[in-house]
This record gives structure tokens, C-alpha cells and sequence, in this order.
């Protein structure tokens, strides 16, 4: 995008492209590809106009007697690496260029440091940029000064920063206040097939189309291509049991956390979430919780069992047959959700796995009115809490009651019997039950504190893993956590060896909302050890209800240098 005086060009996808822009002016003419070409022009309640352009080009132009005015370069001369102007309005924009030598500066709007400044590196060429911006400021006089700091981007091959101009207007809304385009969206039926890379809308059986759904949130982890982490681009299953339109159910999004904002007009909405469980996984990997608007819909719902109405967690075995049947797997089942009004003109689904499982979702319709009755989830049946040892306040304290093995890497989470278990490195790290390496003796033989079981985690190297659970408490108590650690290092290159491996009992206290009310000093070792007992005594504060206990472990070495065990965990109460 590139701005001028009462001037906008920008480039966008390839022929057969429909942009809607906002904009403070009703344009006078409008190019594309050099052409002249029509567009629908629609003025909001504000004075604000929106400006949907067809167009079979790449480029388009759009000029109009825009209420912004502009200082030009020449009036903007640097002086001690530095530039300032005056301007009256409520917002400005600085333009210029950004290249392959550019560099930072600093920006102070009357007088006081703007948090974020100025960087003038792109690998390639761009003139007429926005360089800085900033809205929503008291309509009338300021400052402006731009500093040059002789810093750049690390890929940058100089410092130039080049001002082209600097615009301001003082356009207010007419009657006072502003539209944020409330009562602008569609107010029809809207429908995704998410993981569908098809370039045609797809037409089901009833002759609707859907859309290819790539807008929606996914947290995949640092520098993650979100395509390859999330998207289920081939068809998982050739037959889908329960509905006329198989196509919509084969593709879909999958991570811990998905979430997907549609914009709507006033007005009364369903959606109609369409799910199939097309993963072979146990029940207790595939609970789903959804919340629409911040209300929660479905609370760690298993899809197969909700498809097949019958209860989680029931296999189905052939005589013969070593595999495990669940019903429901491969079932196409529909969520509806009724009576939906708007939040600022948008309907947000968030979809939550739950226990380590990861969200999954098909394709979703948004359309107005009633939309008849959906499923009813079923949860996923979960065994009951193992019970609490003796005054212990820990869930499985001491490992005996089991764990389950988990890996994982990039903040992915999982664990079972009382524990959670989050793989917070960028490499893949292990948790394990200790008696599990009876048949790697070579990564060192198994080594108990007491009784038949301990959890170990180890790495691949660079490894951060963290082990905990919360339990209720009372305020005003005095507690003491407690656990043994034991940290190997094979042949000297193991635990140890780095300066920043660390294992470690960290305790936090929560209030009711979960937030953290007091953290207190770690305790830790960081060298290679026998079993070591770790102790926190602390006194809760008056807003702690909870206390979130937790085992952290940061290890360099692989798993075939070393490793960390801990067993015997305590949370108990002191006179």
C-alpha cells in the first residue's frame, strides 16, 4: 500500500478480486490495471465510507478529496539526526521508505517516548510506507520529533531512515461519536470448510456453497508454519457414516487451542460446528470443550461417542480382531448453537483440547434464526482422582497409583493421574514412569526412592519439561512441599555439565481466579546427585486458595547422558 495527497495505490491478489476499505473520503475515481472501473460506495452513520472494489487486476488506485493534510519532505529537514514538526488533529502518520539499509529510530509525540518506533529494514525496496501511526488522540495541537538512533536490525546493511512526508487530519465523526462498523457485516448465511484447499467453493448435496476456511487463530509455537502444524489438508476418510456430504467432514484444523471470529450484522445467529472423529485415539485423548461468546457449549466432550449417542470410553472387540473398535470413529455429528447474539459485531468459537487432547474442527456455518436441535455431547468418561496418601494433599504423591509416558515438544501438554505434564522446549522432551527403563539399562537402569514407581524426564537435548497439579487450601495454613530428587549424569557428560540445567520444586499460590498471589524461592539442584529432598515451608496468604505445585526440570545432555527422577512428592500441612 502506498498513500499520497488524496492518493491510495496498492497491489493485491491475482484477477478476480473483491477488497471492502474504509475509508474518510467517497472516491472520485477508482483504477484498476490503469482502467477506470465502478465501485459501491456506501457512507456510514459516522461520516466514514465503505468501499467494496471489484476489480481483474493486481494494482488499483483510489483518489478523492481525502481530509488529511501532509507535511512534505522538504519542510521535514533532519538537524542533529533529528526531526520535529507541529501538527493539529487527532491522528498522524509518518511515510517513507523501507530497504535493505535501513535503520531505527526513536518517536516522541508531545514529548513523551512512543513504545513503539520506527524499524526502516525490508529486504526489498517499499516507498511511501507508514512508518508510524497513531489514532485517537485529543483533537487538537502536538508535537512530533523523530530521532535517529544509529541502531538497526540486525539484517539491516545500514541506518538510513528516510521521511517522506508526515500526515494528520483532524476529521471527527458527524454527531460526536465514532462507528466501529457495528451493523456493517453480513447478516446471512456464512459456511467454512476448514483444511479445504480447494480454489472452487465446494456445493454440498443442498446446493450450498462453502467456502475454504483460512481465517482462525492457532497458537503453534514460535516461528511454526501454522499450514503444516494445524491444517488437515488430505482426506482422513473415504467413508464418513451419518450424512449425505462426506466432503465437508474429511478435512479440518487441529491444535490445543483453535479459535475462529466471524463477522456478523445485528441480529440473532446459530452455528452449526460439524465434527467427525476421525482419529484412532483412546477417549481420553479427544475431549473438546467450546465456547461460543465466552459461554462455555460443551465441556470435554468426546465427538464418537456424542455421533453414536452411546456412553465414552465403551470399545467395540471382534473375536479375532486385534484391533479396538470405538463407536462412533468416523461418524459425522453436528453442534448447534442457538440463540447467539453478537459481541462488537463478531461471533467467536473457541475450541479447547482437554487432558493433553488436541481441538479438532471441520467446517462451521453462521446463519441467522433457530437452527433446530444438534447433538448432545457426551464427555469423555474419566477414571476418578487417585486417592490422596495419608495428610498428603498431592493426587498420586508418590507415583504409585501409575503415570502414563508422554512426548512432546513446543508447549505441548498431556499427563494423567493427578499430574500435568507441559513440554515448554523447542526440542523433544520425555516423562516417562521410572520403572519404564528396565529395558534401557544403557540410559541408566531404573532407581526408586521408595516403594515401585518414580517419574523421570529426559531430552534430546535442550529440554525444558515442567510436571505439577494445583490442589485446594485454606488461607492462613502452613504447608510444606517437599519432594526427592535425583539428577544422573553418564560418563560426566550428563546432568550437570551445562551451567543452566536445573531441577527444581517451584511453588505458586492462586486465588480463586487463578491468578498467582505469591511465588516463593525455588528450590533446586544443579548438579548431578542421589536422591536429594527438596523443602518449601510457607505460610498461605489470605487470598491463596489454591497452591499450584510444580516440578521443572531444564536439562542440556540427551537422554543417553543423563536424566532427572523425582519420587515421593509431599504437600502437607505443619502444625
Amino acid at each position: 500500500v502506498e498513500y499520497g495527497d488524496g492518493r491510495i495505490a496498492y497491489s493485491t491478489h491475482a484477477p478476480e478480486s473483491v477488497e471492502v476499505l474504509r475509508l474518510a473520503f467517497a472516491p472520485s475515481s477508482v483504477r484498476a490495471g490503469g482502467a477506470p472501473i465502478a465501485c459501491e460506495t456506501r457512507r456510514l452513520p459516522d461520516g466514514d465510507f465503505l468501499v467494496t472494489v471489484a476489480h481483474s487486476s493486481r494494482d488499483v488506485v483510489i483518489e478523492g478529496d481525502d481530509p488529511q493534510e501532509r507535511i512534505p519532505p522538504e519542510r521535514l529537514a533532519w538537524k542533529d539526526r533529528t526531526i520535529e514538526c507541529a501538527f493539529s488533529g487527532n491522528q498522524v502518520r509518518v511515510l517513507g521508505a523501507f530497504g535493505p539499509e535501513g535503520g531505527k529510530a526513536d518517536v516522541y509525540l508531545d514529548g513523551v517516548l512512543q513504545r513503539a518506533g520506527i524499524d526502516c529494514w525490508n529486504p526489498a525496496r517499499r516507498e511511501g510506507q507508514t512508518l508510524f501511526y497513531a489514532n485517537g488522540l485529543p483533537n487538537g495541537p502536538h508535537t512530533l520529533r523523530i530521532v535517529a538512533t544509529g541502531a538497526k536490525n540486525p539484517r539491516s546493511r545500514g541506518t538510513d531512515v528516510e521521511v517522506a512526508g508526515v500526515c494528520f487530519s483532524a476529521a471527527a465523526p458527524e454527531g460526536g461519536e465514532a462507528s466501529f462498523g457495528e451493523g456493517g457485516g453480513p447478516t446471512g448465511d456464512q459456511r467454512f470448510i476448514f483444511g479445504y484447499t480447494g480454489r472452487e467453493d465446494h456445493v454440498d448435496s443442498r446446493g450450498e456453497r462453502w467456502r475454504p476456511g483460512t481465517e482462525f487463530v492457532v497458537r503453534a509455537g514460535d516461528l511454526a508454519d501454522s499450514v503444516a502444524a494445524a491444517w488437515t489438508t488430505r482426506r482422513t476418510r473415504w467413508a464418513i457414516e451419518g450424512t449425505a456430504d462426506p466432503e465437508l467432514y474429511r478435512y479440518g484444523i487441529h491444535g490445543k487451542e483453535l479459535a475462529v471470529e466471524v463477522t456478523v450484522g445485528p441480529g440473532t445467529y446459530h452455528a452449526r460446528l460439524k465434527l467427525a472423529e476421525t482419529r484412532a485415539v483412546e477417549p481420553a485423548r479427544r475431549g473438546l470443550t467450546v465456547v461460543v461468546n465466552g459461554a462455555t457449549i460443551a465441556k470435554d466432550m468426546d465427538i464418537a461417542a456424542t455421533a453414536a449417542g452411546v456412553e465414552s470410553g465403551a470399545p467395540v472387540t471382534r473375536p479375532g480382531d486385534p484391533y479396538v473398535l470405538w463407536p462412533g470413529v468416523g461418524r459425522a455429528v453436528d453442534l448447534v448453537v442457538n440463540d447467539i447474539t453478537p459481541l462488537h459485531g463478531m461471533i467467536e468459537i473457541r475450541l479447547r483440547g482437554e487432558e493433553g487432547a488436541e481441538a479438532i474442527l471441520q467446517a462451521l456455518q453462521i446463519a441467522p434464526g433457530h437452527g433446530g436441535e444438534g447433538a448432545a455431547p457426551v464427555a469423555v468418561r474419566r477414571p476418578a482422582p487417585p486417592p490422596r496418601q495419608g495428610g498428603n494433599l498431592l493426587a498420586n504423591g508418590d507415583f504409585e497409583a501409575g503415570l502414563g509416558g508422554e512426548v512432546g515438544s513446543m508447549g505441548r501438554t498431556g499427563g494423567n493421574n493427578g499430574w500435568t505434564y507441559v513440554f515448554a522446549g523447542a526440542s523433544t522432551a520425555y516423562i516417562f514412569p521410572e520403572s519404564a527403563y528396565g529395558i534401557h539399562p544403557e540410559w541408566g537402569p531404573p532407581v526408586l526412592h521408595g516403594g515401585r514407581e518414580a517419574l523421570r524426564t529426559h531430552t534430546d537435548g535442550r529440554g525444558h519439561t515442567l510436571v505439577h497439579q494445583s490442589v485446594p487450601v485454606e488461607a492462613g495454613k502452613k504447608l510444606a512441599a517437599s519432594a526427592w530428587v535425583r539428577a544422573e549424569s553418564l560418563g560426566g557428560k550428563g546432568f550437570g555439565a551445562d551451567p543452566g540445567d536445573s531441577a527444581a520444586l517451584v511453588i505458586q499460590e492462586l486465588d480463586r481466579a487463578g491468578a498467582v498471589v505469591a511465588s516463593h524461592p525455588r528450590r533446586e539442584v544443579r548438579t548431578a546427585c542421589d536422591y536429594t529432598r527438596l523443602e518449601c515451608v510457607f505460610t498461605t496468604s489470605a487470598k491463596t486458595a489454591a497452591v499450584r505445585y510444580v516440578l521443572e526440570t531444564v536439562i542440556a545432555c540427551r537422554y543417553d547422558e543423563g536424566h532427572v527422577t523425582y519420587d515421593d512428592c509431599a504437600l502437607e500441612e505443619k502444625p
